[in-house]
């Protein structure tokens, strides 16, 4: 039998019978899994959906019919639909995190806590990238149109030598530092100076070819840049560290860094 598409009914006699509604009728629906369900009969008035067709004198028995189940295309259409779902979901998961993340800044104050990403280098074979977490002002004072502040410091970094020296290539620093800082006016934009004096560690009392001798290190900082909006800066730090010849050879390391901070 040949291959029909989902849908199409075929009605066939008997070959040499008296007429298309003559001898045995084969009723037949075709579906796209290519299974067949039909009813025949040899007897009776020939009938459709129970009623008798014209002109036939020949029995036929009403068809069991299975239509295309609407299932199929409702599957299709979700499947479709699925990843725009997925999108507006993930669209609506990453706006509520960055609501989130944005919502604290709208409060930020001028003696908020800050956060601070530091990169910089000491010479060619040097680097150092770290972390520190700024304190709420200890004490502040005003000044005219200068505003000047206290603040404790926790710094947390990674040094790297680069160069062809034996020697440890890698070392962690932690310290703490107390930060003196004055920026000018109330202005969206405005300059900043900062000073710094504190104290950490090394974990190596060696970084490729420079020799601290003890683990213990004091340090000075210096830095300049510019606030934004009262949350954000960005400026320049040098910073040293030594141990002020407690133990000699005292190389120590001198740093010029890019910060960035946020206040929240």
């Amino acid at each position: 039998m040949p291959h029909l598409p989902a849908g199409v009914l075929r009605l066939s006699g008997q070959p040499g019978s008296p007429g298309p509604h003559r001898g045995a009728t084969r009723l037949s629906l075709q579906h796209q899994n290519d299974k067949i369900f039909s009813r025949s009969a040899n007897a009776g008035p020939a009938t459709h959906a129970g009623q008798a067709i014209p002109g036939s004198t020949l029995p036929f028995q009403e068809s069991t019919m299975y239509p295309a189940s609407p299932r199929i295309c409702s599957s299709s259409a979700s499947r479709r639909r699925s990843p725009s779902l997925s999108r507006q979901l993930a669209s609506l998961a990453a706006g509520a995190v960055l609501g989130l993340a944005v919502a604290p800044l709208a409060h930020a104050e001028d003696d908020g806590p800050e956060i601070i990403l530091r990169y910089g280098e000491s010479g060619q074979h040097y680097e150092r990238s770290g972390i520190g977490f700024r304190f709420s002002p200890v004490w502040s004072d005003d000044w005219g149109n200068w505003k000047a502040t206290l603040r404790p410091e926790l710094e947390l970094s990674q040094m790297h030598y680069s160069g062809s020296k034996n020697g440890p290539n890698d070392l962690t620093q932690g310290g703490a530092i107390a930060v003196f800082r004055v920026h000018y006016g109330s202005a969206a934009i405005r300059p900043y100076f900062e000073a710094g004096l504190g104290a950490g560690l090394f974990s190596q009392s060696k970084l490729g070819a420079k020799e601290f001798s003890t683990h213990f290190q004091f340090s000075e900082h210096l830095g300049a840049g510019l606030e934004f909006a009262k949350r954000w800066y960005a400026g320049y730090q040098f910073s040293h560290y030594s141990n002020a010849d407690i133990e000699l050879p005292n190389d120590g390391i001198d740093l010029h860094q890019i910060m960035v901070g946020l206040r929240f």
